[in-house]
């Protein structure tokens, strides 16, 4: 008998948002997580509830440095604001709040977006071997206006990561480029996925769209993108879930990988990127649940459900209760009474929580 589950979308803008500093973002995220929890208390259903009872996912980026800037206005690429990555003690100080906040709502399976971090290669020197291999296949730095073509050209195909990691491909470093990778800080950007009061998995993005924001140029800390090497499948409570964050979804990253058992739920976190149906991995009568920065196109953040019969992935698009007509981002409906359950397919749209719109599926699972 299929289950019941709530899945949470926080639209979050991390665009414009990241002149935020860590705490009030920690504060915001526990604010929605809290309200999505208030709302579980008033769905009632007759039917036993999934574990995990509720997925909540946030975009991409939701933990970076206060840039005090919008990241999509040319700044002077001197300008330190264009660091987005924290220091290892800041991230390891969120991961410290959020598995606190997982050990408060423990039915709950918490995707609370990304974490872009950096580490210095003095104090991780194993990792030099991978920065000088992804300096080798393509030169650090930002570079304006790029297409998603145009940056997937520029990168080795996806089938090769183990050459990537190992360093057998692309040209010597130059004596100058060793010398400076050797005072490098190494950046990542990394989801942790929290359940039952601990991390149960960690995905470092692979795909590398513009991670590091600073030109390489005499007199700006020389930082490097190094890539996450792990699939993106993990198991809770008996089923098998994916995960991708942003580039890795356009690139294909999670449909790349032969998987004996598909994802019940593949969840994706992002800035802005479309769903591609031909990139997504779930079983029949699953779910694709995507959480983007850009909450506007109908493309990104939504909930889609592969058909059974058919194959095909359809967006889940119900946001009506019985009587009632809701748009998509309407107005909160009025309370339900307890005795009226939610329709199978539905969703509430709650425009402003902590600040960003927060939308809640209730869905039957397999």
């Amino acid at each position: 008998m299929p289950k019941t589950m709530l899945i949470a979308l926080w639209m979050r803008d991390t665009f414009l948002k990241q002149g935020r500093g860590t705490e009030n973002r920690l504060v915001r995220l526990k604010a929605a997580v809290e309200k999505t929890a208030a709302i579980r208390k008033g769905v009632q259903t007759r039917q036993h509830w999934a574990k995990p009872e509720v997925i909540f996912i946030a975009p991409e980026y939701l933990f970076g440095r206060p840039t005090g800037v919008d990241w999509r206005v040319p700044a002077n690429p001197r300008d330190p604001n264009r660091d987005r990555h924290l220091d290892e003690s800041d991230k390891d100080h969120i991961k410290r709040e959020l598995i606190a906040l997982s050990a408060k709502h423990p039915e709950f399976l918490i995707v609370p977006g990304t974490i872009a971090w950096s580490v210095s290669v003095k104090d991780h020197p194993a990792l030099l071997p991978v920065a000088k291999n992804r300096v080798r296949l393509q030169p650090p730095g930002y570079v304006e206006g790029p297409s998603p073509a145009d940056k997937l050209a520029r990168l080795v195909s996806f089938n090769s990561l183990d050459d990537r990691k190992a360093g057998r491909a692309g040209p010597h470093l130059t004596n100058a480029e060793e010398d400076r990778l050797s005072h490098a800080r190494l950046c990542l950007n990394t989801a942790f996925v929290l359940y039952g009061g601990d991390v149960r998995f960690v995905y470092s993005k692979q795909g590398d769209f513009s991670e590091v924001l600073a030109p390489c140029l005499p007199g700006i800390a020389y930082e490097v993108a190094i890539p996450g090497d792990k699939c993106g499948v993990f198991e809770v409570e008996g089923n098998w879930y994916g995960i991708e964050i942003c580039f890795d979804h356009f690139c294909g990253v999670l449909h790349q990988v032969p998987l004996q058992t598909p994802p019940l739920i593949h969840l994706i976190t992002s800035a802005s990127v479309d769903v591609d149906p031909g990139h997504c991995a779930v079983a029949p009568g699953g779910y694709v649940a995507h959480a983007a920065a850009d909450a506007e196109n109908v493309n990104r953040t939504g909930l889609w459900r592969k058909n059974p019969a058919t194959g095909m992935l359809d967006r889940v698009e119900s946001p009506s209760w019985p009587g009632i007509r809701l748009p998509r981002l309407g107005q909160r409906p009025p309370h339900l009474p307890p005795s009226q359950p939610w329709p199978p397919v539905s969703y509430k749209a709650y425009n402003d929580v902590a600040g960003s719109p927060l939308w809640v599926y209730r869905v039957d699972v397999p």
